[in-house]
């Protein structure tokens, strides 16, 4: 249930699509934001940044910066809940 609101949440602040050719990897040492999402977000943002695209990958960056504060809000709202308990 977790994996699917990321995706929706993906594609709503993206307005992108998932490519299913590529592969992301997520490790326990990865920041608990690095998310599937937000690893491919970032790993187009880093193809357009070495290609010159540069105003695209800015937008791209914008982007990732509010899908990466969404995460972190949802994150801090679950772990003050739990403290309640």
């Amino acid at each position: 249930m977790h994996t699917m609101r990321l995706i929706r949440l993906f594609k709503d602040v993206c307005g992108l699509t998932m490519r299913h050719d590529s592969t992301v990897t997520v490790t326990s040492s990865d920041p608990h934001f690095a998310t599937p999402a937000v690893k491919a977000m970032m790993q187009r943002k880093n193809r357009l940044m070495r290609s010159g695209r540069t105003d695209e990958a800015n937008v791209l960056a914008a982007r990732l910066h509010k899908v990466i504060v969404r995460e972190e809000y949802y994150l801090a709202a679950q772990t003050e809940h739990k403290k309640k308990r």
